[in-house]
C-alpha cells in the first residue's frame, strides 16, 4: 500500500513495478489543493541536531488553542 500527496514521475514508475491492481488518483488543478489561511514554513536543521528536539522547541513556542 502506498499513499503520497506528491510523487515524482521517476518514483511513480518504480512504484508501478511493485504494485498489483493499483488505483491511482490524480488532481489536475492546483486550485483544488489550496487551503485558505494555511502557511507552510521550513526549518533548516544542522547535521547532528535532533529533528525531534527542533520540532518540540517550535511547537512549545506556539500559542494556539
Amino acid at each position: 500500500m502506498l499513499f503520497s500527496a506528491t510523487i515524482s514521475s521517476d518514483l511513480r514508475t518504480v512504484c508501478r513495478k511493485f504494485t498489483k491492481n493499483a488505483h491511482e488518483v490524480f488532481l489536475n488543478s492546483d486550485s483544488k489543493l489550496k487551503l485558505n489561511g494555511l502557511t507552510q514554513y521550513f526549518v533548516l536543521v544542522d547535521n547532528g541536531e535532533s529533528k525531534l528536539k527542533k520540532l518540540t522547541d517550535i511547537v512549545d513556542s506556539l500559542n494556539f488553542n
